[in-house]
């Protein structure tokens, strides 16, 4: 700081520098400034900048105050752009076979047939995907079911095979594809089976007395008195039991 007189406020935020550098502000007709220091060495004096003297040190935000030669790199467009109605380099749009030029100046269009479509009013000779306005004889191969479909009864069967549906005691017949019935019943004739043989214990046999294939379990006393095989044995007497039963004392 300049000048004949200069007022100036120090302080400090502890009685030594434990506390941080000491601070001073100085008052005089360059402004005011202020410095920082320790306990022997201050720093250099620097200028509060306000709005009357700000623009001593940098320009406006017009500008204002620059003065030299300031290197500034501009890119892109803003650096040759002179007008933004036209394009920096013409383009050719193509379309077809037809090429236009366009560099914003003005729309660019094509005629349909510019561009090798067919007019609005072009009439196709060629049958559109619903047959509309189809005549004539067309000569259409068909495979599959379809080829000898005839009757809607055909649709129920399964390769040529009709679908049965036989009631309780009766079966559907020879070559036919055999169905459950409404209670969730297969009525069928004949099983035959080429499983293969069994080596372990038995734990179901598979009977009927009403037509339905159930099982029970190899030692249930009905299907061994209905078989005459109700055998049991013990020590003590014989008692109980049922006609046909045997019992065997030892």
């Amino acid at each position: 700081m300049t000048g004949t007189y200069v007022g100036i406020i120090g302080w400090r935020q502890w009685s030594d520098s434990s506390g941080g550098p000491a601070t001073e502000l100085a008052f005089g007709d360059e402004g005011i400034a202020f410095r920082q220091g320790a306990t022997t060495s201050w720093g250099g004096w620097n200028r509060l900048i306000h709005s009357g003297n700000y623009n001593s040190y940098a320009p406006t935000k017009t500008g204002t105050g620059a003065s030299g030669t300031w290197g500034i790199s501009i890119t892109g467009n803003a650096a040759t752009a002179t007008k933004a109605a036209t394009l920096t380099t013409a383009r050719t749009l193509t379309i077809g076979s037809k090429g236009k030029t366009f560099n914003g100046s003005a729309n660019v269009s094509w005629t349909l047939a510019e561009i090798g479509a067919a007019a609005a009013s072009h009439t196709h000779s060629y049958a559109p995907l619903t047959g509309a306005g189809t005549s004539g004889t067309w000569g259409i191969s068909i495979t599959g079911n379809a080829a000898t479909a005839t009757t809607a009864s055909n649709s129920s069967k399964l390769g040529g095979l009709s679908l049965g549906n036989a009631t309780q005691g009766s079966h559907p017949g020879a070559n036919t594809v055999v169905r459950t019935d409404g209670n969730g019943y297969l009525n069928v004739g004949w099983i035959n089976t080429v499983s293969g043989s069994a080596s372990g214990t038995p734990t179901r046999i598979y009977c009927s007395q009403d037509a339905y294939l159930r099982y029970y379990a190899p030692d249930n006393a009905t299907l061994r008195r209905s078989l005459k095989a109700y055998i049991t044995y013990g020590t003590a007497a014989a008692s109980g039991g049922s006609s046909g039963d045997i019992y065997i004392k030892y």
